[in-house]
């Protein structure tokens, strides 16, 4: 069988891909795997916490899942100020905000990562949608 991985990357013979590069696959009974490399061979490590579980990879067996990249909530946060950002701009609320992530302390940006925009208006509407969507994505 032909390996899913470039064997000319140098990789050894037991590697785990950086979460960023995992490709995430199913199988018909619901466990969740990506693909690693043992003894030289493509495996499947099953997502078990704490456990290095792995079966050899059989195309047959798996299908992809898409699976967003995982994020921090400070980076979440930081999706929801520039949304927030193009809402002000369109609300025409510019220049009564702090237009820059960087410019907030770090007390500002907490605040805004766990509760949003300090009234419940259009504004704090999208940052709770934000928020909602990208759950999943979270760390």
């Amino acid at each position: 069988m032909t390996s899913l991985f470039d064997l000319s990357d140098d990789k050894p013979d037991n590697w785990d891909p950086e979460i960023s590069e995992r490709s995430y696959f199913r199988d018909a009974t619901g466990n969740l795997g990506w693909l690693v490399r043992r003894d030289g061979a493509d495996h499947m490590k099953l997502d078990r916490a704490g456990v290095d579980q792995t079966r050899p990879y059989r195309p047959a067996e798996w299908k992809e899942e898409f699976r967003p990249y995982p994020m921090t909530e400070a980076q979440i946060g930081m999706v929801c100020f520039a949304a927030d950002k193009e809402m002000r701009r369109f609300l025409g609320l510019v220049n009564k905000h702090p237009n820059d992530w960087a410019a907030l302390s770090e007390s500002q940006r907490s605040d805004w990562i766990h509760t949003g925009p300090e009234t419940p208006t259009h504004r704090a509407i999208l940052w709770q949608a934000i928020q909602n969507a990208m759950k999943g994505m979270k760390v």
